[in-house]
């Protein structure tokens, strides 16, 4: 049994459920990187995310709580559901462990 749990949806858990960790499936631009920063610290969300600038900030300042970046370059909205989809154990298992997990097209990354 893992102590996270993940919300397929945008912001969040699916109707009766109360996981300990949500994610938020929204690419951030930079005006909102501070706020998407203070909401994920204040609810502990995960922030997914290709934007450089929440990855300087986490690992400047350990923040956000916890960080999925996607690495794939330009990838349909079809295809990185799918990647989502075939990966979601794994990342929301590796956020039981890890704070920083970067995904590409082929291969789920933990970052200490």
């Amino acid at each position: 049994m893992h102590s996270s749990r993940v919300a397929w949806s945008s912001d969040s858990a699916r109707p009766g459920s109360k996981p300990s960790t949500h994610l938020i499936f929204r690419l951030a631009i930079a005006p909102r990187t501070l706020r998407s920063i203070q909401l994920s610290i204040r609810e502990q969300y995960v922030v997914i995310t290709k934007d450089a600038d929440f990855v300087n900030s986490f690992h400047l300042q350990r923040e956000p709580y916890k960080l999925l970046l996607v690495s794939t370059g330009n990838i349909s909205n079809s295809d990185l559901e799918a990647l989502f989809l075939a990966n979601i154990e794994t990342i929301s298992e590796g956020f039981d462990v890890f704070d920083f997990i970067e995904i590409d097209r082929n291969t789920v990354i933990f970052h200490t």
